[in-house]
């Protein structure tokens, strides 16, 4: 039959108040008077694992284990903000009067001609004289029919022929007349268009609404994530809650193992984000003008007509001529005159002077002069400001968890013991401890404290049973036995 006996542990027990190790058990023969333990009760075999002659099992206490993931922790509160749409404009131009139309007049004097002109004061005929062809004094209608009944008959006596007479003169009446110098005229004059200067205000950019955006503040605030739960475990000690293993004989307590937490940084929103609208006026530009008072006028003065009084003299009757057909020395017939009456041409009296007349009326031209104008560079307002909300997302943060699947707990591993241990398999666990980075001391296959301590802190590290050079341990470091 097979039996366990105690064998020589090969571990520290110190060095972990979590550990409670079994001595290595081997199959022996029974003798009652030796040292040898037969474990043959029902409870303890029934405790022990299955094993092969020459094994060595050892009662090592299995981490908890872990499970680590990535969560989403909020770093970055979720707020809003705005799209400002800035106001529209549109050039544009703006036609301003700055000096009213009106009408100009110019004033266009009548043509005034001087001319030559004669009056006729006596008519051009033909008369009678005595004396000579040069005679002033005319015959009378007596000293025709005394020619006549004399035989000589005065339509029949040419011009520039004489005849003797006696003439007795007739009487002569002197008359006005009116006679037109200067034509009736008038004088034009005109009246220039009267301004008035002033100033318009004139828009050139349109009243809007200008928007302003005021983005979130944030203050940041620290935040405690669980990374991994509160638990507890048992360890080797004394306390007022604690139980015997019943295997070890040793007494084991409960201890409570904190949560652990990670404190993040998380920014907030402290004050929200918000838009102000700020009212812009409307722009204007002084522009100096002149506005129509009174339009231009003509002013029209008449000239009257000028007239210069002449003394026109006319031939009253005839006088009276006692007419022989000869020469006669009788008072009966008038003084004689001793003159040959002839009959002469005489010429009309005419009296010189300068007259004026109008050649061209007086006129007044009109032009209309338009009004004058400014183009005006302005801005019109075709959409104004605006704001659009837009959502800024929360921003996340990575945050490692450890989240206990399995508790610790103690079982029953293989170990490296007297039976399954020489001095090079123990050499070369050394060697690999300290070609992992574990001082272990001297390379000598001797298991001393160096290299316990070594193997628990590879242990410790690697998440591995701790509480002996478990099997484990040795197919970690890559040695093979």
């Amino acid at each position: 039959m097979v039996m366990y006996k105690k064998g020589r542990f090969i571990g520290i027990q110190s060095l972990s108040c979590m550990s409670v190790l079994l001595i290595g058990l081997a199959p022996v023969q029974v003798h009652a008077a030796s040292e040898e333990v037969a474990l043959m009760d029902a409870d303890a075999t029934s405790l022990m694992p299955p094993a092969r002659s020459g094994e060595c099992y050892g009662k090592v206490r299995v981490p908890a284990q872990y499970k680590t993931e990535s969560i989403d922790v909020i770093t970055k509160q979720a707020t809003n903000s705005f799209a400002i749409t800035p106001p529209k404009f549109k050039d544009s131009t703006k036609r301003i009067m700055i000096k009213a139309g009106y009408n100009k007049l110019t004033a266009v004097q009548p043509v005034i001609a001087t001319v030559n002109d004669v009056f006729i004061e006596t008519p051009a005929t033909t008369r009678w004289v005595r004396g000579s062809i040069k005679g002033t004094l005319p015959i009378t209608a007596g000293d025709k029919r005394d020619l006549s009944a004399a035989g000589i008959n005065v339509s029949d006596v040419p011009v520039g022929s004489c005849v003797y007479e006696h003439y007795k003169a007739p009487l002569v009446v002197s008359t006005s007349e009116q006679v037109l110098v200067s034509q009736a005229s008038e004088k034009i004059e005109v009246q220039d268009a009267k301004f008035q200067k002033g100033s318009e205000n004139v828009m050139i950019r349109a009243a809007h609404n200008r928007v302003i955006g005021v983005p979130a503040v944030f203050k940041t605030v620290d935040e405690r994530v669980l990374v991994e739960p509160a638990t507890s475990v048992w360890k080797v000690g004394t306390g007022p809650i604690q139980r015997i293993n019943n295997l070890t004989g040793e007494i084991m307590c409960r201890v409570d193992v904190p949560a652990v937490y990670k404190t993040v940084k998380k920014s907030v929103v402290d004050i929200a984000p918000l838009v102000t609208k700020v009212a812009k006026p409307a722009e204007y530009k002084k522009f100096n003008v002149e506005k129509l008072v009174a339009d231009a006028k003509e002013i029209r003065t008449p000239v009257p007509a000028v007239y210069k009084t002449m003394v026109k003299k006319s031939v009253d009757g005839e006088g009276s001529y006692a007419w022989l057909d000869r020469k006669s020395t009788s008072l009966a017939n008038g003084e004689a005159t001793g003159r040959v009456l002839c009959n002469t041409a005489v010429p009309a009296s005419e009296i010189k002077y300068k007259r004026t007349t109008v050649t061209t009326a007086g006129r007044v031209l009109k032009e209309a002069v338009p009004a004058k104008y400014l183009e005006v560079n302005t801005v019109e307002l075709v959409a104004d400001a605006a704001s659009t909300a837009v959502p800024i997302p929360a921003v996340s943060g990575k945050v490692e968890k450890r989240t206990k699947i399995s508790d610790a707990r103690f079982e029953w591993q293989p170990i490296l013991c007297e039976t399954n241990m020489t001095k090079d398999v123990v050499a070369r666990m050394q060697q690999a401890l300290k070609d992992n980075g574990y001082a272990v001391g001297s390379i000598d296959g001797v298991l001393g404290k160096g290299t316990y301590r070594a193997v628990e802190r590879y242990q410790g590290d690697k998440k591995l049973s701790r509480g002996g050079i478990t099997l484990e341990t040795i197919k970690s470091l890559g040695v093979n036995l």
